[in-house]
């Protein structure tokens, strides 16, 4: 875990870390109120170490989200990438029966590529997605 010291997530007041229930696992994080909005983050891969010629693009980023359901098991909704306080990132957002929200993200800035997952058990309302997306887009290093 020493790896992702690096990086700042800011969390709002109803989310909690809990990547010390798992100290082998990613940081993992969740909204206080569990049972009424079942749905956590994971940073699940701190970064991959490219060169600095690598030079992501943003059509690169959501490639990179969309391989997330290489077995064809999710349904794809949308994909978006932008600009973020890490560099800049792509996205994709899945859903099947069991998860019916899933949006995998890929955040860039030049040289790495941070990994970040939101999965839910429960169709999530659109402030919901607006508060993850906002902690993902303003996480730093």
């Amino acid at each position: 875990m020493e790896h992702f010291k690096e990086f700042k997530v800011n969390l709002p007041k109803n989310w909690m870390d809990i990547s010390d229930e798992n100290p082998n696992g990613p940081p993992t994080f969740i909204r206080k109120e569990w049972d009424k909005n079942p749905g956590m983050f994971q940073i699940s891969f701190a970064h991959y170490k490219f060169n600095s010629q690598s030079n992501h693009k943003h059509k690169d980023l959501i490639k990179l989200s969309k391989e997330f359901d290489s077995e064809d098991e999710f349904e794809l909704l949308s994909t978006d990438s932008g600009q973020c306080r890490y560099g800049m990132y792509g996205f994709a957002e899945f859903k099947n029966e069991e998860f019916p929200f899933v949006s995998v993200w890929h955040l860039s800035n030049k040289i790495n590529i941070v990994f970040l997952t939101y999965i839910s058990t429960e169709k999530q309302e659109k402030c919901d997605i607006d508060e993850v997306y906002d902690i993902f887009k303003n996480i730093r290093n």
